[in-house]
């Protein structure tokens, strides 16, 4: 990349970067929220490429690949994901209080 479009083929690459974290960000979001156990770019790179999705250059994905793309994403983004991941566990346990308290349970 060196020369005199080096600065323009950075900045390009820079921006594609970024156009494909977006794309894959509700994607990503989504396997991290639906983890039963805390998210890990292992097991979402694992998932990534149990759907066949490829990364941007077409290759497999890998935790470091995740790491790249949720450093563009962002704080907010991961902190929108836990705070997801906290609703869905808060939504569960009413549901199971709702079950239990159907069952009619009679302390003795």
């Amino acid at each position: 990349m060196r020369g005199s479009n080096g600065y323009y083929l950075a900045r390009q690459h820079q921006a594609d970067a970024e156009d494909f974290a977006i794309k894959m960000a509700p994607i990503i979001e989504d396997i991290m929220v639906r983890e039963r156990k805390a998210p890990t770019m292992e097991r979402t790179a694992e998932r990534l490429n149990a759907l066949g999705l490829p990364t941007h250059k077409g290759l497999k994905w890998y935790p470091a690949t995740v790491f790249r793309i949720l450093k563009i994403l962002g704080p907010d983004f991961r902190a929108r994901v836990r705070h997801q991941r906290r609703m869905s566990v808060a939504a569960a346990l009413v549901e199971l209080e709702m079950k239990l308290s159907g069952l009619n349970v009679v302390d003795e």
